[in-house]
């Protein structure tokens, strides 16, 4: 039980950095953005599996500071990070 609780303390304590987005982390948001889940993510891009997907909008949300893929899409468009489609 102590790692699970050290485990979420460092995850807590990663702070907003937009230097750590890479274009990956922005390919998932927008298959994402377009309703699509995990699973048909993976299925579209073949080099991860449904729990990578998870995991990477899951880092990307870290990064951008917020807690939902609406909320990372609006930012990552307000920053200019990526084109409205």
């Amino acid at each position: 039980m102590k790692n699970k609780k050290t485990k979420i303390k460092k995850r807590s304590a990663i702070k907003p950095s937009l230097t750590k987005v890479t274009q990956e982390h922005l390919e998932v948001l927008q298959l994402t953005a377009e309703d699509r889940t995990p699973l048909q993510i993976s299925d579209v891009l073949k080099s991860i599996g449904k729990r990578g997907v998870e995991k990477r909008l899951s880092v990307l949300y870290l990064h951008l500071g917020v807690n939902s893929a609406i909320a990372a899409y609006r930012k990552v468009l307000m920053l200019g990070l990526m084109p409205l489609r």
